[in-house]
């Protein structure tokens, strides 16, 4: 039971971020008029709204001075093309089919297509003085760096909508991922897709089937509301069968009774994890719990310096 109460704690350990309802996001709009019908996960973020939180604003920096790398390129994108990655992305939309390969549309804020190729390309010299070419063909672009011989393809979309394939260097999975022509509909989440709040921080739609703990997560959903500064994550999952529903939802309520928090854990942690609550019907279970922004920001500023060690 403690196993799976841990699995159903990670599922929402991802979840809390703020999200505002409006119209459909631009990547959102775009994906689900170009993936084609075999996509089984599609998760969308407005990446806009993520920025503009509390949280956001208080956790980003101390994951850049983890990030390494990460840090470093953002500082060199910066530096060499005057673009500031993390406020570049308006919102983004990921789909995922068999085999894993998918694509992700991304909706550029500032950023054209020419001042992309221009930033790749003096990326590219000042790392290995290395000089690029391109070439488009209809909304495809092929990339090639002169010195290595690498390439790689990226569509540019009505609206100023970035799309990279899984495999970047895969032109023709990418004119699978953009030649759908409404195909998504067809799709294994094609029946959930009304499900998905394309404004939210974060949501998801599932059709693959997903072992957890010896049972199977056969399809399901994940929103997010937030109101005044109060979260709340839902996710909605369909079982393989009525008793595992239960299952699940008693190993969500007891969550809170017997998961050992950690010595040292800041009090947020518990009353997080107090608002758990879960409830079956039929094959189908629904688990929810509630945070403040505050409250998400102590626990992941707090797990942040747990994993860095201090």
């Amino acid at each position: 039971m403690q196993k799976l109460a841990l699995l159903v704690l990670s599922a929402f350990a991802f979840l809390f971020v703020s999200s505002a309802a409006s119209a459909a996001t631009k990547s959102f709009t775009a994906a689900t008029a170009n993936l084609p019908s075999d996509i089984e996960v599609l998760g969308t973020s407005n990446l806009k709204s993520v920025r503009s939180t509390e949280t956001f604003k208080k956790v980003f920096p101390e994951l850049l001075k983890m990030g390494g790398k990460f840090g470093d390129g953002i500082d060199k994108v910066k530096k060499e093309c005057g673009i500031d990655p993390v406020t570049a992305f308006d919102d983004a939309t990921v789909g995922v089919g068999a085999k894993d390969e998918g694509a992700i549309f991304i909706a550029m804020n500032g950023v054209t297509e020419q001042k992309l190729l221009d930033c790749v390309s003096k990326i590219a010299k000042s790392s290995n003085k290395a000089t690029v070419s391109s070439k488009k063909t209809g909304s495809i672009t092929e990339v090639k760096n002169d010195k290595s011989g690498d390439t790689l393809y990226f569509a540019w979309l009505t609206g100023d909508v970035l799309v990279v394939a899984t495999d970047p260097d895969n032109k023709a999975l990418l004119e699978k991922m953009t030649g759908g022509k409404g195909g998504l509909s067809k799709s294994k989440v094609g029946g959930r897709i009304g499900k998905l709040d394309s404004n939210a921080a974060l949501s998801v739609v599932w059709g693959k089937q997903l072992p957890v703990d010896k049972m199977t997560v056969r399809n399901g959903e994940l929103t997010l509301a937030a109101s005044g500064g109060n979260l709340t994550a839902t996710t909605t999952v369909e079982m393989g069968s009525q008793k595992e529903a239960e299952q699940v939802a008693a190993a969500a309520n007891a969550i809170s009774a017997f998961v050992n928090v950690p010595k040292g854990a800041p009090k947020e942690v518990d009353r997080i994890l107090k608002t758990l609550s879960a409830k079956s019907s039929g094959a189908e279970v629904k688990i929810s719990a509630q945070s403040t922004e505050r409250d998400l920001a102590v626990v992941l500023g707090w797990a942040l310096k747990q994993a860095a060690g201090f």
